[in-house]
């Protein structure tokens, strides 16, 4: 607390410093986070998440490459760099072609364990190629599958031919009789070098739909049944043994948020940040003097495009009793107070807002309050 004297009068300027303030862990937070940027504490919306029924999933924010899920083992080929630029958290994968990749085997608990019936199926990342050059291979799983006395070489890929991806899965899919089976996926829209795109391959298992959305848009379907269409019987998931997935088997670029569900994903998370938003109450302030005049709040703040943050603020002499709506909330804007505010205790109300796009988060880092405490009466004169 810093304090100067004016004249005969005593001004008080209260500074939350968001470091300390963290530490005490008295921040109210709802869909906010407070985490570090460049050093600094930072208060930002927090992050919309993958699905939590992930069988593998590689955010790819550490610097060596890790299921989170816990599920497969992620071993590296080559030389693995993390990219500093990144669709979601704060890294990504790099890969040039033929130097890099990474090698993953399903463990024993994991959806693409050896013989293992799979029902409902996702497999979805963000990409960003350097060039798209046709017959770059972005990811392929090798595996062999025992049916009766024929061993049948397994393969799912994700090919990149006349700059569109093309999905192919052989013998994954298990008809009932044990004949072997193919199906591919073809996209439709050119994959911009340079430029993130999110790819997302579903299977339903209850009518057999295989569908490929390309940015939250179907690029193709298809139907992995006795028919080939929303009938017949469906061929079920199951993957061989001595299965391996090898991550940008022959790519060059950036690769991250890979994920595979043992779900149906209906909606892709295409955005960084949700439209609501998010909240941050600060702790409750002691400003050390009963009926004090709050005279101004000034923020340090980041605001990066059409984001914003929305403020308000409640006081009283008396901190006991208050409840999320009680006392009411006055809205200000940064800087002096038009109307003063009084009291002994306050607290500030932050309402977090992303752009329109969703793509950028307001940042907070300190608020200063400036108040003016009740003075004394003078001294009685002329007794």
């Amino acid at each position: 607390i810093l304090f100067a004297s004016i004249g005969s009068s005593l001004f008080a300027e209260e500074i939350i410093d968001l470091d300390a303030a963290a530490s005490q862990g008295n921040w109210l937070l709802k869909n906010a986070v407070l985490g570090i940027s460049s050093g600094k504490p930072e208060l930002s919306i927090k992050t919309t998440t993958n699905p939590a029924k992930a069988d593998l999933y590689l955010s790819f924010d550490e610097d060596k490459p890790a299921d989170m899920a816990g599920g497969w083992s992620v071993a590296v080929k080559g030389q693995y760099y993390k990219g500093q630029e990144a669709r979601f958290g704060s890294g990504s994968a790099s890969f040039r072609a033929p130097l890099s990749g990474l090698t993953l085997t399903p463990g024993s608990r994991a959806a693409f364990a050896p013989n293992n019936p799979i029902r409902d199926l996702s497999l979805e990342f963000w990409l960003k190629p350097a060039r798209a050059d046709s017959g770059e291979i972005v990811f392929l799983w090798k595996a062999s599958r025992q049916t009766g006395r024929a061993t049948l070489a397994q393969q799912i890929s994700c090919l990149v031919m006349n700059g569109k991806l093309v999905f192919g899965f052989i013998d994954f899919f298990a008809p009932a009789n044990g004949s072997p089976f193919t199906i591919s996926l073809h996209g439709r829209k050119n994959l911009i070098p340079g430029s993130w795109s999110h790819h997302l391959v579903r299977f339903d298992a209850g009518t057999g739909l295989l569908e490929y959305l390309m940015d939250g848009e179907v690029e193709a379907t298809a139907y992995a049944t006795s028919s080939g269409r929303q009938a017949g019987d469906v061929y079920t998931p199951i993957p061989g043994s001595s299965g391996r997935l090898e991550l940008a088997h022959n790519y060059t670029g950036l690769i991250d948020e890979f994920l595979i569900a043992p779900e149906f994903i209906e909606e892709p998370l295409l955005r960084p940040y949700a439209a609501e938003g998010g909240i941050a109450l600060s702790p409750i302030l002691d400003l050390g003097h009963s009926n004090s005049s709050i005279t101004g709040i000034n923020v340090r703040v980041r605001q990066p495009g059409e984001s914003a943050i929305h403020w308000s603020y409640r006081s009283g002499d008396s901190a006991a009793g208050w409840t999320e709506s009680y006392p009411e909330w006055t809205a200000f804007k940064p800087g002096a107070l038009n109307t003063p505010g009084k009291g002994c205790y306050m607290q500030i109300r932050m309402e977090l807002y992303p752009d329109a796009k969703r793509e950028n988060s307001p940042s907070f880092y300190s608020l200063a309050v400036s108040y003016e405490p009740d003075r004394a009466p003078g001294a009685p004169q002329s007794l």
